[in-house]
């Protein structure tokens, strides 16, 4: 029986399919599935809500998604 998460990536991998921007949500949900609200916290800092806040709306998911790599980098080694 697959997983939840297997399921998520099945219908992202079809999206993906008609549009490779989702390639992008499936990294971020793939990378942050087990991210507490303290890792939210802590990742998302004064400097990250000024910088995506300037940030046009279909540039916003790749910034999220470049900081969660540097939290994970830096944190979860």
């Amino acid at each position: 029986m697959s997983s939840i998460i297997d399921k998520v990536n099945l219908q992202f991998d079809k999206q993906i399919k008609k549009d490779k921007k989702f390639r992008v949500h499936k990294d971020l949900f793939n990378l942050t599935n087990d991210f507490t609200l303290d890792d939210w916290r802590t990742m998302r800092t004064e400097k990250y809500w000024e910088i995506i806040d300037k940030l046009p709306y279909d540039k916003k998911k790749e910034f999220t998604l470049y900081c969660v790599k540097q939290y994970i980098n830096e944190n979860r080694r």
